[in-house]
């Protein structure tokens, strides 16, 4: 941890040697850009069993299927639809074979920002991308034979189970014109990363009907008349660096489209689970430098 740290706070030293660099008075300033974004991420599947309800996670399965306040209803619920064995007497016999790998869905992000350029190539960035992240997975319910695989679905009951969590990524940091043809460039940025991660649901579907799993009980059972805490803070800040590199197409002396490709190596703050990890993004940008149109008209 201390390695990465301080790998971190290198690329942080550098941007800013980097950026007193560009600014010296032997290249002239282009001016001030606004920046606006969409595009596609690929977060790390590391992250995403997070939310698989395995019993060493803040969110667990066996919380809600062996509790006084649901666990009477999903088993009647299986019961009904003849899902489990008459073995299965009651909930509180109701237990997991097995918890699958979770996996995330690639997601859209939406990014507004700032960029400053000089004529020798050199500028900084400053930008913001939101994203809404879900991770998709399943896990097997015992229907009273304890050889239930993934293979053979007469063993066990899969359940579906997912998370849903909003994910802000701060980039601060530097670029610089790699090579120019025309009105086309190709330009590379590096620098520091910042992000914010929201967790908003943990579901599990069992027998047609979807449970929030997420412990608003603080560790505590569920039970009839448990006193519930609606609003839990899951998630938290995560630090790291990125890198990347785009096309960019200058449209009007003031305007410019870029189509860039950006890797993340940072950490996330899911609570078990905050190991760095690679996260790519494909992003169309539109760069914005003519404000006129702000100016009233006389």
């Amino acid at each position: 941890m201390q390695r990465i740290s301080r790998h971190i706070t290198a690329v942080l030293a550098a941007v800013v040697m980097l950026l007193g660099i560009a600014g010296r008075a032997t290249a002239q300033p282009e001016g001030l850009k606004v920046t606006v974004g969409v595009g596609v991420l690929r977060p790390d599947d590391r992250h995403a069993n997070f939310y698989n309800g395995s019993p060493q996670n803040e969110n667990t399965v066996v919380r809600i299927l062996n509790s006084e306040q649901y666990g009477p209803t999903i088993w009647n619920r299986l019961t009904e639809q003849g899902l489990i064995s008459d073995a299965v007497s009651s909930y509180e016999l109701l237990q997991v074979d097995e918890y699958g790998n979770m996996h995330y869905r690639l997601s859209v992000l939406l990014g507004v920002g700032l960029r400053y350029d000089w004529t020798n190539g050199m500028g900084w960035l400053a930008r913001f991308d939101y994203a809404k992240l879900t991770a998709v997975g399943a896990f097997n319910l015992n229907a009273n034979n304890n050889t239930g695989t993934l293979s053979n679905e007469r063993r066990y009951v899969q359940c579906g189970i997912s998370g849903v969590e909003k994910r802000i990524n701060m980039d601060l940091g530097l670029c610089c014109r790699l090579a120019q043809k025309g009105v086309s460039s190709y330009s590379a940025n590096v620098g520091l990363n910042v992000n914010n991660c929201k967790v908003e649901r943990n579901d599990m579907e069992i027998a047609g009907d979807t449970y929030d799993i997420r412990d608003i009980w603080n560790g505590g059972q569920p039970f009839v008349g448990s006193t519930a805490y609606e609003y839990i803070n899951q998630g938290g800040l995560g630090l790291g660096a990125f890198a990347g590199l785009e096309w960019r197409c200058q449209v009007t002396e003031t305007s410019a489209l870029s189509l860039g490709c950006t890797v993340h190596y940072t950490k996330i703050a899911l609570n078990g689970y905050e190991s760095y990890g690679l996260q790519p993004q494909l992003a169309l940008r539109f760069d914005i430098g003519d404000f006129s149109f702000l100016d009233k008209q006389e």
